[in-house]
């Protein structure tokens, strides 16, 4: 578990990181500094798992369409006062 001074460096380098390509992110990684090496397994995990998969996934390209044949999704509003 991260302490919140952990969590407060790792949202530092998350945000760095995450204007990075994925090679960008692996190379970072790669030559993390020393200080850091405590969250090296943390932002491993938040920068590189899935990324393959999502990067290469169609199934992101476009949203599914509504209406669509066989897509018999129905959605519901439910507003209701305070």
């Amino acid at each position: 578990m991260l302490t919140a001074a952990q969590i407060a460096r790792m949202s530092q380098l998350l945000d760095e990181a995450l204007e990075l390509d994925p090679e960008g992110r692996r190379r970072g990684l790669e030559v993390l500094s020393p200080q850091y090496q405590d969250l090296e397994s943390a932002l491993r995990q938040a920068l590189l798992s899935g990324s393959a998969v999502a990067a290469n996934s169609s199934d992101l390209a476009t949203l599914p369409k509504i209406g669509a044949s066989g897509n018999n999704t129905e959605f519901v509003i439910s507003l209701q006062a305070g």
